[in-house]
């Protein structure tokens, strides 16, 4: 017996899985299975559809975890910034890409604190994110050891160390000045002020 709990069905209060849909609609969970990743297999489309309308019925939504246990990937990564006011149109670009390539992405802010930072780093790796983008204010290579040591992926946004020999993502601050100056000047602008 079915009972609904809001519009989630279940067995004997279980939420619905693939073996149990496959169950009540006598078709295997390998097909299943197949049919929600959308590939190709030994199904007719009445059999695809069948799968979709116990999908529907169900409410079924896949367990995320076990899906990237069984692929030993997460589909997330982290994003590390100091602040939100000067970075935000990084991150909304940055999702817009790693949504475009099937990744989430995780945002942490520092507030341009050394701790926090570190536990910010610690979290990530403990989440099994597979890929950092990161920007700091306190830059110690042994901060990102492990990400190497577990190859994880790092880039990071702007120069954090002359030392450092991760890929980065760097604006050309000497053409940008020369090109606000420029425009400052053609413009009949008088006494231009840089405020850091």
């Amino acid at each position: 017996m079915f009972i609904d709990f809001g519009n989630r069905k279940t067995i004997s209060n279980k939420l619905m899985r693939i073996k149990d849909i496959a169950r009540e609609i006598n078709i295997s969970p390998t097909t299943i299975s197949r049919v929600l990743n959308k590939k190709s297999g030994n199904y007719s489309k009445a059999t695809e559809q069948k799968v979709l309308n116990a999908i529907k019925k169900y409410s079924y939504t896949p367990n995320i975890i076990a899906r990237n246990l069984k692929r030993k990937k997460t589909f997330d990564l982290g994003i590390l910034i100091p602040e939100f006011s000067f970075y935000s149109e990084i991150y909304l670009g940055a999702q817009k890409v790693a949504k475009k390539y099937g990744y989430n992405l995780i945002l942490a802010c520092s507030n341009y604190n050394k701790d926090y930072e570190l536990a910010i780093l610690k979290d990530f790796l403990e989440r099994k994110i597979d890929g950092l983008i990161i920007t700091t204010g306190f830059f110690n290579q042994s901060y990102l050891d492990e990400y190497e040591n577990k190859k994880i992926p790092v880039v990071t946004l702007e120069r954090i160390s002359n030392k450092s020999k991760l890929p980065m993502v760097c604006y050309d601050t000497y053409k940008m000045m020369k090109s606000v100056i420029r425009h400052l000047i053609e413009n009949n602008y008088k006494n231009p002020s840089l405020i850091v």
